[in-house]
């Protein structure tokens, strides 16, 4: 699961989301990418037909079977401590 967070300020600067939509295709098709937020729209590559729009991250946890939003807070910082 790939999920982007958009912003008001964000349109056509996310390399991260052309980086997912090419790991989708080569090596995990079962790979689920999420645009979030009130901008998921804005910008072109956030319109591809890969990406899977909603509106808030519980959206996202409620239909990814992630019942602990607290659980997924604690992975999310450790991916961050990693990147």
């Amino acid at each position: 699961m790939f999920v982007l967070i958009s912003d008001a300020g964000g349109t056509n600067m996310y390399i991260e989301i052309g980086m997912a939509i090419t790991y989708k295709n080569l090596k995990n098709k079962n790979l689920k990418i999420y645009a979030v937020g009130e901008n998921c729209y804005r910008s072109l590559m956030l319109n591809h037909p890969e990406i899977i729009h909603k509106q808030s991250l519980e959206e996202v946890l409620k239909e990814e079977g992630i019942k602990s939003l607290h659980l997924f807070k604690i992975a999310f910082n450790i991916v961050q401590i990693f990147y």
